[in-house]
This record gives structure tokens, C-alpha cells and sequence, in this order.
């Protein structure tokens, strides 16, 4: 792909994620991107090892009440998606509305991701989404103990999938599993992996899309974050 193509590409992302974005007419793609791409230069990546653990005997998650937070969900949110998929997808805890809709990514926050995905050149259907806490603590916070209690479901689905990378999508997610008590932006530049059967697996993270619903002016480090999945 010539570089004029590339930068074509780029700036149809930005404007498909209702990046402002201001180009003269008759202004060449490369021209409006280049000061974009020098934006916010990231700091030198370094590795995090995270080992995955045991994985003891565990109820099903559909019938798991392992903790509290049980009580109060109107259904478990297992994972969706193709289970096929080279590219798993963790998530925060569900919120009310994904709780009541039984699945990841309710509304606004499913229609700003599948545009997200399109970014990279991906679908839906090329990814398994799934929440690292599978029941809604809307009437509560999660504790750590709640975290460690899913953690094991968490690892039996990756370890079902094998995928090759995973995206953290969030400030809770990231920091659970990347057991960082750095700033949000600090994880996001670093490159961490998983080990999932004996394999160390890339891990990247970025912002959810609740999050970006509410701060819509993070979308460009979305989009910068997302190309790394390309790489």
C-alpha cells in the first residue's frame, strides 16, 4: 500500500469515529495527517510478565455463586463472539444495561465499538468479547476477592480460545490483570503479555467505550492504540 493510501486509510478512521478532523478542499490526505501522527509520542514500550495460575475446580459460570455479587445480576455475561477468534477482548464488569441485554456492549457503547473495530479492519464476528467480572456490581463495588473469584472463569475461557493477542478494554480490567498501580495512559503504552498455556500471549490496553462515550476527546488515543493490534 503506497504512503498516500496509508494516509487515506488513516483519516477515513478518524472521520468514522467523529474525530474532528479540518481538511482545506483540495487538501492532500497527507498533509491533514502528518501533524496528527506526530501527536503524543509514545515513551519506549517495555515487557510485563504475567503468569497465569492454577485453575482449581470451579461451579459453571451460569450457576456460579462463588460471591455476592450473584444476588444481585439478572443473568451471568459469559463471553461472545467466535470462538475461533485470534483477538480476545476483556472488558469491564457488566452495567445495568448490559445486564439486562445478557451480553457485552449494550447500545451506544456496542455501535462505538463495532466502528472502533472497523478501524483495524475487523468485525464483530472476528473477535470474542467478554467482561472480566461476569456479573453486574451496580448495586456495590467489586472487591478483590470478587475479581479473584471470576479470575478463574476468565482464564478457563482464554485458555478454551488460545488467542494469539488481548485487548484490555479499561482503567479496572487493566489494572487487575496487569496488577500495575500506574496511571491509565501509562498502561496503555506499555506492552505486557499473559502466559496461557505455556505461551506468552501480547496483551494491549485501551479505553472502554464507556468511557469514551463520556469523554469523547480520548477517541484519537483509541485510534492510536488500535493500529498496535496491526503490528
Amino acid at each position: 500500500m503506497s504512503v498516500t493510501s496509508i494516509m487515506s486509510h488513516n483519516l477515513e478512521y478518524l472521520k468514522l469515529l467523529k474525530i474532528p478532523v479540518w481538511q482545506v478542499r483540495g487538501q492532500e490526505a497527507s498533509e491533514v495527517m502528518a501533524p496528527i501522527l506526530q501527536e503524543e509520542a509514545l515513551p519506549i514500550e517495555k515487557s510485563i510478565a504475567i503468569s497465569s495460575r492454577v485453575i482449581p475446580e470451579v461451579a459453571s459460570v451460569d450457576n456460579c455463586a462463588a460471591c455476592k455479587l450473584h444476588a444481585g445480576r439478572t443473568q451471568v455475561i459469559s463471553g461472545k463472539g467466535s470462538k475461533q477468534s485470534k483477538l480476545v477482548v476483556i472488558t469491564e464488569a457488566p452495567t445495568f444495561n448490559e445486564d439486562v441485554a445478557g451480553e457485552p456492549f449494550a447500545e451506544e457503547a456496542g455501535v462505538l465499538f463495532t466502528n472502533i473495530l472497523k478501524t483495524i479492519g475487523y468485525s464483530m464476528d472476528d473477535v470474542y468479547i467478554t467482561p472480566y467480572v461476569k456479573c453486574s456490581p451496580y448495586q456495590s463495588f467489586i472487591t478483590q476477592t470478587e475479581e479473584n473469584q471470576c479470575f478463574q472463569h476468565l482464564l478457563t475461557e482464554l485458555n478454551e480460545i488460545r488467542p494469539t493477542k488481548i485487548l484490555l478494554l479499561g482503567r479496572n480490567v487493566a489494572k487487575y490483570l496487569l496488577k500495575e498501580a500506574k496511571s491509565f495512559d501509562d498502561m496503555r503504552t506499555e506492552v505486557a503479555s499473559l502466559e496461557i498455556l505455556g505461551q506468552q500471549i501480547p496483551v494491549y490496553v485501551s479505553y472502554n467505550p464507556y468511557q469514551l462515550l463520556k469523554f469523547p476527546e480520548e477517541k484519537r488515543k483509541v485510534w492510536k492504540d488500535m493500529k498496535k493490534l496491526l503490528e
